[in-house]
């Protein structure tokens, strides 16, 4: 389960798995001979041949699982057609803008800070070479981009 980071497994079956180990664990001391699955045959039956909700219970936990088995199998497809290049993704109008529109914003943001790290070379490179109003002017530079930078990541 851990494997699969998007399969979630409920508090409850948890609990439940750990007190039916625990069960078995005490039955087995008490009388080592016992068979707690004979014992559990006719509950799980009687639990089986319950009401319509079991039923429904039932029929959902089947489809999971076989959807879970199945998804070795349609991973390794996956894998296959990205590896022979057939893999495609079919996308709206408005989805291929809306993507383009955050890599121009990401884009953007991005050449702010660049501006903003050559700004402060320069403005360490005017100072060390004794240009001092220079350098006040491209440290300003530098602190106004940064903050313009910082600015703009978290207006999105």
């Amino acid at each position: 389960m851990a494997a699969f980071e998007f399969v979630q497994m409920p508090n409850n079956f948890i609990l439940l798995g750990r007190t039916i180990g625990m069960l078995n664990g005490i039955a087995y001391m008490l009388n080592p001979e016992a068979n707690m699955i004979e014992i559990a045959t006719p509950y799980i039956k009687q639990f089986l041949s319950g009401d319509e909700q079991t039923k429904v219970f039932i029929d959902t936990a089947r489809e999971k699982i076989t959807d879970m088995l199945n998804l070795p199998s349609h991973l390794n497809e996956l894998i296959m057609k990205a590896n022979r290049g057939e893999l495609s993704f079919k996308l709206s109008k408005t989805e291929i803008q809306e993507i383009t529109g955050q890599f121009r914003s990401m884009t953007n943001v991005l050449m702010i800070v660049v501006l903003s790290l050559t700004s402060a070379t320069a403005a360490l490179y005017f100072d060390l070479t004794g240009r001092a109003s220079i350098a006040y002017f491209t440290s300003a530079a530098a602190v106004i981009l940064g903050i313009l930078s910082v600015y703009r990541l978290m207006k999105k």
